[in-house]
């Protein structure tokens, strides 16, 4: 069993090969969207499209910041360089 999803719209969708599966939610994106325009409704810009700029900031408590600095200190990095190679695993 393979599966299709479609993150923007919340679809999945399921075949007995990649090939059926890819079919599938293909076929279900496009009558969402058929959907969505005859309704009058606006449909999410596929995440494909975006853009990003490679920036995100993250709030945390003051006592965590503290300990993934010192966590990078050790490891003789940045915390950027740090955050980097954990969100990288």
């Amino acid at each position: 069993m393979f599966l299709g999803q479609c993150v923007e719209w919340g679809l999945t969708a399921h075949g007995e090969s990649f090939e059926q599966a890819t079919h599938e939610i293909r076929f279900l994106v496009g009558a969402s969207i058929e959907w969505a325009v005859e309704d009058g409704e606006k449909y999410p810009e596929p995440i494909s499209r975006r853009k990003f700029s490679g920036k995100f900031n993250v709030r945390m408590p003051a006592q965590l910041h503290q300990a993934l600095v010192l966590e990078a200190e050790r490891q003789g990095v940045s915390l950027n360089h740090w955050v980097i190679a954990k969100l990288s695993e």
